[in-house]
């Protein structure tokens, strides 16, 4: 068995070519195959190395790795062999229409309500008018040819039967002008040649496959099984894009997404039997399975991929947890396991530590206006009693405030957190209370009594 990703190095990985990848990847990994990374950067005024970089950065570090690697930069002598093999044959023929004749007779055929399909205006032109036109320094895509009353039918790995006319389809481009396959051909001819079983990509790429079936069979060559599913849509349920909600892998990394989160995130968009906790790579190959792929949009909810890195930060062990933190932390800092485990209920990102070592080691935060209130509503009697207070254990600490206060609930916890961590939520505050020691909490309880004056 053998899979493959084959993205145009255009510009950066995203939701949805993403989740491309990681489909084929977990069909490979279920059965025990070969994952492969294409290139298709056949389109050189656009293909960019920093883009190449990029998308293997993101497979590694969302634990896609992938056997071989191609460019189909580097394997032009194939295609050329075979655009000759279907010159030879009649199979294809040298178009010398150029785009704004093409746009003419699109819109024309489109007013009279048929499909845009190529109207063959150079299908019949002789060798000799060909000649005379490359002599005139014209060059020609060449057009692959598709028999009117031809039919392509195969099974769809996902939507099932498939069928379409050839009548619907037309003559179509597989070489550009400037020499290059395009993508209809080179994708296909890739396919064969590299032995790929199964081809699974979104369904706008669904009209392709009967080209691409067409091309293969001119040429003798197998093609995959194909699979195609729906796109990924927005919450405004239009195709997910930048204005509604697209990013990048790279920047979903800059925020502090880990890749475990994205991963099973993305494994659930469209895949509808895996269980609602957090799963390993291995685990979602083996339940992986092609009918449990929607015929449905896809709707993207971040709500969905913030739930899933709670989920992964809240399975670390602390001694995970700890190492994960540890380069935010100074190497002077102690009882740093004791810190990690405190504060990782309260984690999403890895950087929000930075909040909690400014609270709780620094002491360095600044009670704002909100905050402000709930202690200069405890009053001054509440912290005096507190700073008194600060060498019992946590429990008689709290009976004694509610012994000789008369408060409980929110009204005693609150004011305590707001003193301690310059917050009302976050940390257990026993745990708090244990962390930072009787001077510490006797020096905060002082500062947030000085504050009810102000």
């Amino acid at each position: 068995m053998k899979a493959r990703f084959a993205p145009s190095p255009t510009g950066l990985l995203h939701y949805g070519n993403i989740r491309t990848a990681l489909f084929n990847y977990l069909l490979a990994r279920k059965q025990t195959g070969e994952f492969v990374l294409r290139v298709e950067d056949t389109d050189l005024s656009r293909s960019k190395d920093e883009y190449i970089d990029a998308l293997k950065d993101d497979l590694i570090w969302l634990g896609m790795e992938w056997t071989d690697i191609y460019r189909q930069s580097e394997r032009s002598s194939l295609y050329d062999k075979y655009f000759s093999d279907l010159e030879s044959n009649g199979d294809a023929y040298p178009c010398f229409c150029s785009p704004e004749q093409l746009a003419l007779s699109r819109r024309a055929q489109l007013a009279s309500g048929k499909p845009p399909r190529y109207s063959g205006t150079c299908k019949s032109l002789s060798k000799d008018e060909i000649d005379k036109k490359i002599a005139q320094g014209l060059k020609p895509t060449l057009r692959f040819i598709v028999g009117n009353d031809e039919i392509i039918e195969f099974e769809d790995l996902i939507k099932g039967p498939q069928k379409f006319c050839g009548h619907d389809i037309g003559d179509f481009i597989v070489r550009r002008a400037d020499g290059s396959a395009a993508f209809m051909f080179c994708n296909a001819v890739d396919d064969a040649d590299m032995s790929m079983t199964h081809a699974l990509r979104g369904e706008d790429h669904l009209t392709n496959t009967p080209r691409q079936i067409l091309i293969l069979k001119k040429l003798n060559l197998l093609a995959p099984k194909y699979g195609h599913f729906p796109l990924i849509i927005g919450e405004d349920r239009s195709p997910l894009s930048k204005r509604n909600g697209s990013e990048t892998i790279i920047s979903l990394r800059e925020q502090g997404y880990m890749p475990e989160a994205v991963i099973n995130y993305l494994a659930r968009l469209g895949h509808t039997s895996y269980p609602n906790t957090l799963m390993s790579m291995d685990e979602l190959a083996e339940q992986f399975d092609l009918t449990s792929i929607s015929r449905s949009p896809a709707r993207h909810d971040k709500s969905h991929l913030l739930h899933w890195q709670k989920e992964y930060i809240l399975s670390l062990t602390t001694d995970e947890f700890k190492e994960l933190l540890l380069p935010k932390l100074d190497s002077g800092y102690t009882r740093i396991s004791e810190f990690a485990s405190m504060i990782q209920p309260n984690i999403l990102y890895v950087n929000d530590v930075n909040t909690w070592v400014d609270s709780l080691y620094e002491g360095d935060f600044i009670i704002t206006d909100n905050e402000l209130v709930v202690v200069q509503e405890a009053g001054m009697s509440f912290f005096e009693i507190a700073v008194k207070s600060a060498g019992l254990s946590y429990k008689d600490f709290i009976d004694g405030m509610k012994e000789q206060l008369g408060v409980k609930g929110k009204k005693l916890f609150m004011p305590v957190r707001v003193a301690l961590t310059g917050y009302q939520h976050g940390p257990k505050l026993e745990q708090i209370f244990t962390f930072l020691g009787q001077e510490e909490l006797k020096k905060r309880f002082a500062a947030a009594l000085k504050l009810i004056g102000l």
